[in-house]
């Protein structure tokens, strides 16, 4: 298998990644077993894979599992694969958790494969409830929450927060699509095979943080305080539309990259 790493046209931790999943081995077992030939099945299967990585499809994707906040998640094209950068929206929520009301609910609208939901709930032990208006999204959420933190979220079908009781909702996360309709990045060839309605969001990118803002406004308990990931450029558009829908202590925080990444406020 030393052979075929050396030869293969992908980078080596791409190589390495595929090789593992077609072994289905830990990266630990390329190295102890270098030296073993691959079986003529294994090689076709290899070929496969590396095409499909080669015409720019996300490893995740081939793999079936993308690394989350130290947890394997299962992904499929039904769902946003996870970026780092989205660790900044559950660092924002545990920071915002002691601060509201513990008799409400916590809510991951938008919550695709779970990670946020599961991240925070593994950190905190609190229940959770994670909606996204996605069935096939639904069901993959539920099997990651039931693999890592069971007992502990319940998936429900919502648009957002259509039908929420008022004040009902402690602490609302979320990382919504926030791409605009024409940005350039959407032509990158990994995006094409992400689903289009996890990324896109009208010609400015906000549609979809327009609708969850102006329903936090009733839905969110006195004290209660949202979290939403959205684009590097969107902070202050974001802080506005919180201004004029009324909450307090409006505030950004950065990702990593020291790029805008979540901003998060309290309702009165």
């Amino acid at each position: 298998m030393g052979d075929w790493l050396r030869q293969s046209t992908l980078d080596r931790v791409d190589a390495e990644s595929v090789l593992c999943y077609a072994l289905q081995q830990p990266r630990s077992y390329l190295f102890s077993h270098s030296d073993e030939p691959l079986a003529p099945t294994v090689l076709k299967n290899l070929e496969q894979l590396s095409q499909r990585r080669a015409n720019g499809e996300p490893l995740a994707y081939i793999t079936g599992t993308a690394e989350f906040w130290s947890l394997s998640l299962s992904v499929t094209t039904d769902v946003l694969i996870p970026r780092d950068d989205t660790g900044c929206l559950v660092e924002v929520a545990l920071s915002l958790w002691p601060t509201v009301p513990q008799d409400g609910f916590v809510v991951d609208a938008g919550t695709g494969s779970g990670a946020v939901a599961i991240a925070f709930a593994k950190e905190t032990g609190a229940n959770i409830i994670a909606t996204d208006v996605s069935p096939a999204a639904l069901k993959v959420a539920q099997a990651n929450a039931a693999r890592l933190v069971p007992g502990l979220i319940q998936c429900q079908q919502a648009n957002w927060l259509h039908g929420w009781k008022p004040n009902s909702i402690s602490l609302l996360l979320s990382n919504p699509p926030y791409i605009r309709a024409d940005d350039p990045h959407l032509k990158a060839a990994e995006l094409q095979h992400e689903p289009e309605s996890a990324l896109i969001s009208g010609a400015d990118g906000l549609d979809d943080l327009r609708t969850l803002i102006q329903n936090a406004t009733t839905a969110l308990m006195p004290g209660g305080a949202l979290a939403f990931e959205h684009g590097y450029d969107q902070a202050e558009a974001v802080q506005a539309l919180l201004i004029n829908a009324g909450f307090q202590g409006i505030a950004t925080v950065q990702d990593l990259s020291g790029n805008d990444r979540v901003t998060h406020a309290k309702a009165r």
